[in-house]
């Protein structure tokens, strides 16, 4: 079973990583977590994507960014097949266990 996990980010949103740095959002969910991601369930069976909320790709989830404006929902906003599974701040073991869920029901 192939699942794709999208994680909705913005350029506004940054982790600080310990005592000694800041990092983009985009760059903690490309260096950190889609890797766990793999590391856990493998290539074969998680597929993962990160899109930036303010390019224009966003465009075509319209209910993702009405949300987020709303308020509705925190960036980073995970969904795992188009369902959204989790949002704000999260660990990696979150979201681990979150697509595990979906994978493992």
């Amino acid at each position: 079973m192939m699942v794709l996990v999208m994680v909705f980010g913005s350029l506004d949103a940054g982790y600080r990583t310990g005592c000694c740095g800041f990092k983009s959002l985009e760059e903690v969910v490309r260096d950190l977590y889609f890797p766990r991601l793999y590391k856990e369930f493998g290539q074969q069976c998680v597929r993962c994507r990160y899109i930036n909320i303010e390019a224009p790709e966003a465009r075509y989830f319209p209910d993702i960014l009405w949300k987020v404006q709303q308020g509705e929902l925190k960036i980073p906003v995970v969904t795992v097949d188009s369902r959204i599974v989790l949002d704000g701040h999260f660990t990696s073991q979150q979201l681990v266990d979150a697509i595990r869920k979906v994978i493992e029901p």
